[in-house]
């Protein structure tokens, strides 16, 4: 197994994987996004390569040896200890004892909705004494490998680890390998331990919700997946996640986790591993316009054209499977024929893997974004044609095979001129990408408890990639992520927050919301929003328990007010019960006063602009911190901010 971490000594990095914070005295990043670290405690460190430096060498307790890495980045083997030293930081990292340490256990990963449930055993063994046997340098790159066993509670296993610099001098990249072999259910987790001084805290990984600062957290687990519905408000959450297959959540539940922290002393790091409802008026996924429901659509975009408003629309990379039964008149059955295709996401036997949705009525494939084929059908044909009236001739060149023949003329309705107007869409909303299973198996051979954590930025990715070939203004934003998930979006990696409660908690109501801005800011998603007014309401009774989440007009005005100044987009959301919920459009009140806001949004575009060239050239969030400016003062206040 292998870890790759980057560690940086600016605290304006923009840069699934598991961090630790095991103690106010040492911190552990992991390559392992399903099972908390082993509790461990600190064994000796032996470096068996000859040291120099001794001014004592009968003791040998203050010998060391060096390696220059180049742009002033030093390495520093002790008796018992490694020291990182950089020309900004001194040290920008030093361990106590055995800085590497391996563990074993079973675990297993359940998945329902897109909640998953990870059951893990108690560790087979624990390797925590580390030999330091070798160290090379390369003559060339300056990069340093060492290498070792690892030993204490099972046979040894060598290890190897490889620093790199980098050529500002401020990041060095260390990658750290054993040759264990884990297969199901087995799994490795290799921790690499640094020292952190008790006056140390930390922020990031991600849009989180529940916490800004996680210094006194034992772990701080990243895995994407829902955002949960109560996340710790009970008895809400224990209803959800006894009756509704773990839909309740927890802390860190999340659709955007990504292993990168900043701390404030200035310095920070990150992993790049990625292992580890009936239909009603719901949105059937066959990403084509439906002109029944829609009529005169083409007209529509074409007024709001004219008036300077661009429309955005809505995908996911998932395709419902009875189209053909809920809309007979669709034009093409998207899932017939990618599954015909095999563009869509197989188990390990080989066939399409379903899941459902809220229901076990909704079902659903996902396009394959490993498949190169697969990546071009659904740019072409669901993005640039059906989206963006760009079709250039998709239809000749992806006929629907497989029984999702086309029907009617809704291409000519939609986009007239062939299928190639001037006017289309202005973006879209790409959401999902949080729910691919473990059990899956990618056509390009990745497991499935590989890509789960990098299925959403590859998901974005295509998105971006489709944005660029057409050339235009076009702009999409997402809803779940990874570490380089911002890189990969329009607008400098623009996101929304998920579906809150509409409630005022901080579990997960409106002030959960704020805390994943101030969370995703320090972990380089430098754009976000969240749904006016939330978004989840339910009336449930279960076991004699009733819970009723209703969204009043006073909350949709407070979040009206933060959307104002804290969102990089102003947007509303008729939530989960559009017929049982005030909407904006409801009460005169509340209309006045979506105009007022909506106003002052706007009024704060060029202040935003500025903000937004400052994400783009330095990771700099617009929605800040107070300790951004304030350092320890305002460290870990997560219900104030700054706008820039």
């Amino acid at each position: 197994m292998t870890q790759e971490t980057v560690s940086d000594t600016n605290s304006d990095t923009n840069s699934d994987t598991k961090f630790d914070t095991k103690s106010d005295t040492v911190s552990d990043t992991v390559s392992d996004t399903v099972s908390d670290t082993v509790s461990d405690t600190v064994s000796s460190l032996e470096v068996t390569i000859p040291l120099d430096e001794c001014t004592d060498p009968t003791a040998k307790t203050d010998c060391s040896k060096s390696y220059d890495l180049g742009e002033g980045t030093i390495v520093t083997f002790h008796p018992s200890t490694l020291t990182v030293t950089t020309p900004t930081s001194n040290p920008l990292f030093t361990t106590v004892g055995s800085f590497l340490s391996l563990s074993s256990l079973d675990f297993t990963v359940t998945e329902k909705d897109g909640n998953f449930n990870v059951t893990k055993s108690e560790p087979h063994y624990h390797l925590r004494r580390q030999v330091v046997d070798s160290v090379y340098q390369s003559p060339t790159t300056k990069s340093l490998t060492f290498s070792g066993r690892l030993m204490g509670g099972g046979d040894p296993v060598p290890y190897t680890c490889l620093f790199t610099p980098h050529a500002s001098g401020s990041h060095l990249k260390y990658t750290c390998s054993t040759s264990a072999s884990p297969s199901p259910p087995l799994h490795y987790t290799l921790a690499f331990k640094i020292l952190s001084p008790p006056t140390e805290r930390y922020t990031g990984f991600g849009l989180q919700f529940s916490h800004v600062d996680f210094t006194n957290l034992t772990s701080v687990p990243l895995f994407v997946g829902e955002q949960g519905v109560g996340r710790g408000t009970e008895p809400l959450t224990t209803l959800m996640n006894t009756h509704f297959h773990g839909a309740g959540g927890g802390p860190f539940s999340t659709y955007a986790p990504s292993p990168i922290w900043m701390s404030n002393l200035g310095r920070s790091g990150y992993l790049t591993n990625t292992e580890h409802t009936t239909f009603g008026s719901r949105v059937l996924w066959n990403w084509e316009l439906d002109d029944l429901f829609y009529p005169n659509w083409e007209s529509f975009l074409s007024t709001m054209h004219s008036s300077g408003t661009r429309v955005l629309a809505y995908i996911n990379p998932c395709l419902s499977t009875r189209v053909s039964e809920f809309k007979p008149h669709a034009r093409r059955d998207l899932f017939l024929e990618a599954e015909s295709r095999g563009f869509l996401i197989t188990g390990k036997g080989g066939s399409t893997y379903i899941q459902s949705s809220a229901s076990d009525e909704f079902q659903f494939g996902t396009v394959d974004l490993t498949n190169e084929d697969a990546r071009a059908w659904y740019g072409d044909v669901v993005i640039k044609c059906n989206l963006m009236c760009k079709c250039q001739d998709a239809d000749e060149r992806w006929p629907p095979l497989g029984g999702g023949e086309l029907k009617g003329g809704t291409r000519e309705k939609q986009c007239g001129n062939g299928g190639n107007a001037k006017v289309g869409h202005g973006g879209w909303m790409a959401d999902f990408g949080e729910y691919l299973p473990f059990d899956t198996v990618m056509s390009d051979g990745t497991p499935g408890d590989t890509m789960h954590s990098f299925f959403p930025q590859t998901w974005a990715g295509l998105n971006s990639e489709v944005v660029g070939s057409m050339g235009g203004p076009e702009l999409f934003f997402s809803r779940s992520g990874g570490l380089k998930s911002p890189g990969m979006a329009s607008s400098g990696g623009m996101f929304w927050v998920g579906d809150q409660n509409t409630a005022w908690d901080g579990d997960d109501g409106i002030k959960s919301a704020l805390t994943a801005y101030l969370t995703g800011g320090a972990s380089g998603f430098a754009l976000t929003h969240s749904d006016v007014g939330g978004y989840t309401s339910l009336d449930v009774t279960r076991d004699g328990t009733r819970v009723v989440l209703e969204r009043t007009a006073e909350l949709v005005l407070r979040w009206m007010e933060l959307s104002a100044f804290g969102d990089c987009m102003f947007r509303s959301h008729e939530g989960n019960q559009a017929d049982g919920q005030i909407q904006v459009w409801d009460n005169p009140g509340l209309t006045r006063a979506f105009a007022k806001w909506s106003d002052v949004h706007s009024m704060l575009a060029p202040l935003r602009k500025g903000l937004m060239s400052d994400a783009l050239q330095k990771g700099w969030p617009l929605v800040r911190g107070m300790w951004f400016k304030y350092g320890d003062r305002g460290w870990g206040n997560r219900e104030q901010y700054m706008l820039g």
